[in-house]
């Protein structure tokens, strides 16, 4: 597919499918502080753009992290932030990105208290292509520790066979993958 799809969960079990951007690279996930739990959406393959390279002729292909964004994230914890007016409990919260590199499943089990300070989506974007850059797992969940700074998000990465596996960094900065 050349376009993102996703939806939105109420609490009441209900999704309402997410309206596109940007030409389909991404999606406007609408949040209501009252309502919503979470949110499962896909990311694309590499694919050309269209356009060539005028000196090579090869062509120019939109490479796609599959990984969260960081504006995923910060829906993510407006989302478990929310929790504190809506009577959602926080366990229910969730943020789930299907891609061909794997499933991954975002929880929360810190203190809401804590989502403060955030910065915008587009602040954080330089650091985060520049840890992307040493893999999806390792490059996010340092993004996570370094640049958000919110303990209690924890991410999960969801096998073929259903399996749940958690991914965190060890002390010397390594991805560990434990069991569930």
């Amino acid at each position: 597919m050349k376009k993102e799809t996703g939806y939105v969960q109420d609490k009441n079990g209900v999704f309402t499918q997410l309206n596109d951007t940007n030409g389909g690279h991404s999606l406007d996930i609408k949040i209501d502080r009252d309502n919503t739990t979470g949110y499962i959406y896909t990311h694309l393959n590499d694919f050309p753009t269209g356009k060539t390279d005028p000196k090579t002729g090869r062509p120019f292909i939109n490479k796609i992290k599959r990984m969260f964004s960081p504006a995923d994230v910060i829906k993510f914890l407006q989302i478990a932030k929310y929790t504190e007016y809506n009577n959602i409990p926080l366990s229910s919260v969730y943020g789930t990105m299907v891609s061909s590199s794997g499933t991954y499943t975002l929880k929360f089990t810190g203190n809401t208290a804590d989502i403060k300070d955030l910065k915008t989506a587009e602040e954080y974007e330089s650091d985060y292509i520049k840890l992307m850059k040493k893999g999806n797992e390792k490059g996010f969940l340092r993004f996570l520790r370094d640049h958000i700074k919110v303990e209690g998000i924890e991410l999960y990465k969801i096998k073929n066979s259903g399996r749940i596996r958690p991914k965190t960094l060890d002390e010397s900065g390594k991805v560990e993958t434990g069991d569930c």
